[in-house]
């Protein structure tokens, strides 16, 4: 079956409309950022009933400008975190992380994950090795003994 003469041209004119205006199924996405994370310690050795401190450092990159909020993953009993600050507001770039370590806190290495999460980008990871370690004769204070009783006796 043959079309009219007449209408042999609409094929091609479809053709040619299909082509210029493109298919509507593409996704076709803007880029939205990304953020990235920096820590400084890598590694961190924390007496018990001590702190330890890391300077975190965000990066944002592409359309993204928003907070950045800042988490901990996989702290061993015994020992507390806090971000200063938790949140990295749009335009900073910096915050500190203090672990807090129990007098009584298990001795051990353990690998803490931080998280840096913004809405609309996926969320970044740095890992960093905590060791928790028990505090050395030369760390703790003298107790008050006999000899030290004689010394303050004369």
């Amino acid at each position: 079956m043959s079309l009219p003469r007449s209408l042999r041209w609409v094929p091609l004119l479809a053709l040619a409309a299909a082509v210029a205006c493109g298919d509507d199924d593409d996704d076709v996405t803007s880029p939205t950022g990304s953020i990235a994370i920096a820590i400084d310690p890598a590694a961190l050795t924390v007496t018990q009933g001590q702190t330890g401190t890391i300077a975190v450092t965000i990066a944002r990159a592409g359309s993204f400008n928003d907070d950045v909020d800042l988490t901990v993953e996989g702290a061993p009993t015994g020992v507390t975190f806090d971000f200063d600050p938790a949140s990295v507001a749009a335009g900073a770039t910096t915050s500190t992380l203090t672990l807090t370590v129990a007098a009584d806190a298990p001795t051990a290495t353990t690998t803490l994950t931080i998280r840096a999460e913004g809405t609309g980008v996926t969320d970044a990871t740095k890992t960093v090795d905590l060791t928790v370690v028990a505090p050395t004769s030369s760390s703790r204070s003298p107790a008050i003994g006999t000899s030290t009783m004689l010394a303050l006796a004369h």
